[in-house]
């Protein structure tokens, strides 16, 4: 049976409730008082149900466990430190990394795709360095066989000798 606040109920919802045992009296034009009864115990029982539920949560929160009682409040989570010196610097050197990178250039890796008619020449999934030449539909130039369709090839940049390239691009 499914709980129902206490407000007031539609009349309907408590004749389909009552309706299997008590249909003859429900139907019965005399039995409108027997209605008015039936209202009130059902929104009394209604009531008295989400009581004994509040009731039982209340005494699951002040249950203890092992031994301990839990905490009607958490404490609050340290705040992290932030090193704000640290961080300008970093972001100095990310800038001048990308200054360098805008002016003299970055390497462009390219592999080439499972899915190309090319797969299989040169070493299969090794990098080899490319760059992007004029538009037209081979524009990928470099590699074991000169020049490559973007739709032939993974693209890959090269930010810094400790890292492995990023990859840039993905097949569709």
């Amino acid at each position: 049976m499914a709980i129902t606040t206490t407000a007031a109920l539609p009349v309907t919802s408590m004749q389909e409730e009552f309706q299997t045992p008590y249909e003859r009296d429900w139907n019965d034009p005399a039995g409108d008082d027997m209605k008015a009864i039936w209202t009130k115990a059902w929104v009394a029982s209604q009531k008295a149900q989400v009581n004994r539920l509040m009731m039982t949560a209340t005494q699951l929160r002040s249950m203890p466990i092992k031994g301990k009682s839990m905490p009607t409040e958490l404490p609050p989570s340290p705040l992290r430190v932030v090193d704000v010196d640290k961080m300008r610097e970093e972001f100095v050197a990310i800038e001048a990394r990308q200054a360098v990178l805008t002016h003299a250039g970055q390497k462009l890796l390219a592999r080439i795709r499972p899915t190309s008619k090319y797969y299989g020449q040169g070493v299969e999934g090794s990098l080899f360095p490319v760059c992007i030449g004029p538009a037209g539909e081979y524009c990928v130039l470099g590699g074991p066989g000169g020049q490559y369709r973007l739709v032939d090839v993974d693209l890959f940049a090269t930010f810094d000798e400790k890292r492995p390239p990023t990859q840039i691009t993905f097949a569709n």
